[in-house]
């Protein structure tokens, strides 16, 4: 009577990895990334509406060549959550243009512009928010949210 072993089937280190980036999304821990692409329509007979010389220096320096397609100019500029300070001006700067979206490492995501964005702000300055931290004044006093330990006492 034969035996039969049974073949164990690598798959290669990127693959492996990859099926479990989504398979268990709550181990990637790659950076994410938000695009800003806004434009406008193009008329060639038209002046352009819109400038980029109008834009923040910060934002121009960050921008990808632009892409002509069907009418329309569209540009790009890539932020990481530590930039959150440059995003936020950048949105402001751009808020305006017709063809605004953003994207979420480079994918349309619903509502990534009304939803995800302003929650990335307000999550990522946490360091400007006043509620987020307890400081001491001149006085000895805390100033700030109640301590949790507080919050039960009253």
């Amino acid at each position: 009577m034969a035996t039969t072993t049974k073949k164990k089937y690598r798959l290669p280190p990127d693959v492996e990895q990859e099926l479990k980036r989504l398979l268990r999304p709550e181990t990637d821990t790659r950076p994410v990334s938000v695009t800003l692409r806004f434009g406008y329509p193009f008329n060639p007979d038209e002046t352009p509406p819109y400038s980029i010389e109008s834009l923040p220096e910060q934002l121009k320096v960050r921008l990808d060549p632009p892409v002509e397609k069907s009418r329309e100019i569209h540009y790009q500029a890539t932020y990481r959550p530590e930039e959150y300070r440059a995003l936020h001006e950048a949105y402001a700067a751009v808020a305006d243009w017709p063809l605004l979206e953003v994207l979420i490492d480079h994918h349309r995501v619903p509502y990534s512009g009304n939803l995800w964005l302003p929650l990335l702000f307000f999550y990522l300055a946490e360091d400007q928010n006043p509620f987020h931290e307890r400081v001491e004044t001149e006085a000895g006093e805390t100033a700030g949210p109640p301590a949790e330990s507080e919050r039960r006492e009253n």
